[in-house]
């Protein structure tokens, strides 16, 4: 790692899957066991990858926060230092994202702010799970 905030991973066409890895043990376990699935993941999709390795705040300014909140900054940071990428997915460092899933581009509306839900579509029923 070094002093830059983020850097390109993977240089992709407009559509980047973007974390945050602040702090050299969680970069470090982020390459190690989530990145070759990402980075298939990305290949396989024209998909480009950026990963932030420090506070996009300064620690010394009274707006810092935690890494955990600097997400909410993400799109003011890839819209200034990033300009050709047109949509970004934001995703914790700890996901192993399957190189075969479809493309999440896919599945978004382009013109508004995507999330996806804990409790919509999982595959078992939620309330028996809670209750066992």
């Amino acid at each position: 790692m070094d002093s830059i905030v983020s850097h390109e991973v993977i240089a992709g066409s407009d559509n980047y899957l973007v974390t945050i890895a602040i702090g050299q043990e969680y970069y470090e376990n982020w390459e190690k066991f989530a990145l070759p699935f990402w980075s298939a993941y990305c290949k396989n999709h024209d998909l480009g990858l950026i990963v932030v390795t420090n506070d996009l705040v300064s620690l010394d300014n009274q707006k810092w926060k935690k890494p955990t909140w600097q997400k909410f900054l993400l799109g003011k940071h890839i819209q200034d230092f990033y300009p050709k990428v047109k949509m970004m997915c934001y995703l914790d460092t700890d996901i192993l994202v399957n190189p075969f899933a479809p493309n999440v581009f896919d599945f978004c509306n382009k013109d508004a702010i995507n999330l996806v839900s804990l409790i919509s579509n999982l595959p078992y029923n939620r309330e028996r799970t809670l209750e066992n």
